[in-house]
């Protein structure tokens, strides 16, 4: 399991419907390029930006708790939830002040078909989408 977390400085409902918006995730997501006209019942087609393999993607969410699930697999009929976002509130305590923001977590699960080195490339490729995530959302 992998967790890259980042505090972004807007609301949480703000963050909460940037990330559950599948129309937003190519802004985001460098993987694999999800390919929005190829959606049957809420599962989008994606192709990897690594080896051009097929995936599939299917966005659920829980209102209550601001978590996010993004289940992934090469079969559609058999996707798991690879990866969830989890939206924390967080006082940051900078100069003396104190500033109030949300920590966006990404937790990652390594499944069985993934490599060490692959592993290691996605952990990467994580942080550097939060970071992105950040800066698009907070403009």
């Amino acid at each position: 399991m992998d967790i890259a977390s980042i505090i972004i400085h807007c609301n949480s409902d703000t963050i909460y419907k940037f990330m559950s918006d599948k129309k937003k995730i190519n802004l985001w997501s460098f993987g694999i390029e999800w390919d929005l006209n190829k959606t049957e019942d809420n599962i989008i087609q994606g192709k990897s930006n690594y080896d051009e393999s097929i995936s599939y993607l299917r966005i659920t969410k829980n209102d209550t708790k601001k978590n996010i699930y993004y289940w992934i697999g090469k079969d559609k009929l058999n996707l798991i939830p690879r990866i969830y976002v989890r939206i924390t509130p967080k006082e940051i305590l900078n100069n003396g002040r104190t500033i109030f923001g949300n920590e966006l977590s990404m937790i990652s699960l390594k499944t069985d078909d993934i490599n060490e080195e692959r592993w290691t490339k996605l952990k990467e490729l994580h942080q550097l989408e939060i970071n992105v995530i950040k800066k698009l959302i907070e403009g």
